[in-house]
């Protein structure tokens, strides 16, 4: 009786091969950077010319939000549903929340405006998770 003779682990090590490390960073990357223009854009007020701070807080705001969404993207496969959706929730509660602070609002609006942002990024996440997984 023959049998079919294949070369073992070929076929993984070319897959292996073609893993791209820096695939994880271009989403998070895009959003920290669109973050820190936001940012500086809204600490700037329609000032006619960027300071050096408003720069550097563009620049670790885009980092910052930048690290955060990776985290999140990083960890978000090993989750469940609600923690997922908690996670995504969170950090669209914490971005809104700092942008507004960098607004004229007050500390109570910034707050219940985040909190509402967060919920309804919940809810229409679990949303999502429950109907296409």
């Amino acid at each position: 009786m023959a049998s079919h003779v294949t070369v073992p682990g070929r076929h993984r090590r070319r897959h292996a091969a073609r893993r791209t490390p820096r695939r994880g960073w271009v989403a998070p990357a895009v959003l920290g950077a669109g973050y820190g223009v936001l940012a500086q854009w809204i600490e700037r007020a329609g000032d006619a010319s960027p300071t050096w701070g408003e720069g550097l807080l563009a620049l670790v705001a885009a980092v910052v939000f930048g690290a955060l969404c990776h985290g999140v993207f990083r960890v978000r496969r090993s989750l469940t549903r609600e923690p997922r959706a908690a996670a995504f929730a969170a950090l669209a509660g914490v971005g809104l929340g700092f942008l507004l602070s960098l607004t004229t609002s007050s500390v109570l609006t910034v707050a219940v405006l985040s909190l509402l942002v967060a919920a309804a990024v919940f809810c229409v996440a679990l949303y999502l998770f429950h109907t296409h997984e």
